[in-house]
């Protein structure tokens, strides 16, 4: 399945093939940079936080140096996936993937003093058997929203759900936890959110799994519209839609495989990629290295 994919990119690359034809955006250098530095967050005060594994460590000059605060509480394995979110009341979040209630489970902590001490890790998914992984978190107010990934799995009850693309929220700061919204099966999803209080989730789906889906809500994540780039012909990796008013700026990592990128062991290069939708998503610029 993998070689088809590969080779089908790859025979698209050689004839010429694209699915935009657009010239290429000016003046993204400030959205870039946000898109380059999603790991990292800050709080109120302009401090910043970033996590390599579970420990966290922080900077109060603009990244330059950085001072670790020590191991996040989790119940589960870094390679599992782990987001980080700061709140505008200087609440962080830390969302990530244990083992726990339902097989693997998404548990979130805070922290109200700066990372230096956590709540006790709470699992926010339904008690679904499933394999969970990469989960991204993101605040707005008191409103939390979560997105994973998730593999079926019969559990001992027999229940089974879809594969694919989960949504959750809370709307008091994460005491309280709605149903799990199955969006369709995709992987390597994203949030994000713009002026117009819409909530977005952008994430990659499509047989090849080379197109964007970018799915928005308007009313807290209880209903979703979505809209999707078509197929781009190459290999797609970490997708991130910011809105700017009514434009959407995405960006994400990509690959076009030369027919010698194909055997066993090689190593992909990924290049940073832009499109741009004016139209809400219904359609979209040609991708190209902003």
């Amino acid at each position: 399945m993998i070689l088809r994919c590969l080779w089908g990119i790859a025979l698209a690359t050689a004839l010429g093939m694209s699915g935009f034809g657009c010239d290429r955006e000016k003046g993204t250098g400030p959205l870039l940079a946000q898109y380059e530095n999603r790991a990292r967050v800050s709080d109120r005060d302009g401090r910043l936080y970033r996590l390599q594994g579970y420990n966290l460590r922080t900077s109060v000059d603009e990244g330059r140096t950085w001072r670790e605060l020590g191991a996040v509480p989790a119940r589960g394995y870094p390679v599992w996936g782990y987001s980080l979110a700061c709140g505008d009341d200087g609440v962080l979040y830390f969302a990530h993937v244990g083992a726990g209630k339902g097989k693997k489970a998404v548990f979130i902590s805070k922290s109200s003093d700066g990372g230096e001490t956590w709540t006790t890790p709470s699992a926010v998914n339904e008690d679904v058997w499933a394999q969970r992984t990469d989960p991204v978190i993101m605040l707005r107010g008191r409103d939390v929203y979560v997105a994973w990934v998730e593999r079926s799995e019969k559990g001992p009850t027999g229940e089974e759900r879809p594969e694919g693309v989960y949504v959750n929220s809370s709307s008091n700061g994460g005491l309280d936890w709605g149903r799990d919204t199955w969006m369709r099966e995709g992987e390597d999803c994203w949030l994000s959110t713009g002026d117009d209080e819409a909530i977005y989730l952008a994430y990659i789906a499509g047989e090849r799994q080379d197109m964007v889906f970018i799915s928005r809500s308007r009313d807290k994540a209880k209903t979703w519209e979505s809209e999707t780039t078509g197929e781009i012909w190459m290999m797609i990796k970490e997708p991130c839609v910011l809105p700017v008013g009514e434009t959407l700026y995405l960006f994400f990592r990509g690959s076009k495989p030369a027919f010698a990128d194909l055997s066993p062991g090689k190593r992909l290069e990924y290049r940073t990629y832009l499109t741009v939708s004016k139209d809400g998503g219904e359609t979209w610029t040609r991708a190209v290295e902003p």
